[in-house]
């Protein structure tokens, strides 16, 4: 058996994206899995500036911003970490047992927290320690979407993009 990770789209618009993960562990560790894979979001858009297609032609990377980071871990010693994607994996939380909320728009002047990563496709990684079976997390993640990666009507409806 395997852990499960179900993940709900709550909102995929062309400027946000928030995602809730419901963990349920099996007592075996999560070592740098993709949690969330930018490509898939809805108005991504391909290599030659297209809506994404079924993954056909994705860009090597995707600029998305977290906003706020939320949930609760249900686990005695249990801790998850959640990273960027790329050349050293940048944490971007670690959270103990308890409930948890990251809003880094909080933090004044509309503040959100940036991929550090250089050579980063923008994909989420988690990884667990100490989780035994019957543990659980939920998480939730609100994403801010470039529109130099995500359609906000450039290609979908030129006019009225232009028009405003």
């Amino acid at each position: 058996m395997a852990n499960t990770i179900k993940e709900h789209r709550l909102i995929d618009s062309t400027k946000r994206t928030l995602a809730k993960y419901i963990l349920i562990s099996d007592g075996n560790q999560e070592a740098n899995t993709l949690l969330l894979d930018v490509s898939n979001l809805r108005f991504a858009l391909n290599a030659n500036g297209q809506i994404m297609q079924s993954n056909t032609h994705p860009k090597s990377k995707y600029n998305t911003t977290i906003k706020r980071i939320s949930g609760n871990l249900a686990s005695a010693n249990g801790k998850v970490y959640l990273q960027w994607h790329g050349d050293s994996n940048s944490e971007i939380i670690v959270t103990g047992a308890g409930g948890f909320d990251f809003d880094f728009q909080s933090m004044g002047d509309g503040a959100v927290f940036s991929n550090p990563e250089a050579n980063s496709s923008g994909d989420i990684l988690i990884t667990t320690f100490g989780l035994v079976a019957g543990d659980a997390a939920t998480i939730l993640v609100d994403l801010k979407k470039d529109n130099n990666d995500y359609d906000a009507g450039q290609t979908a409806d030129p006019y009225a993009f232009n028009r405003g």
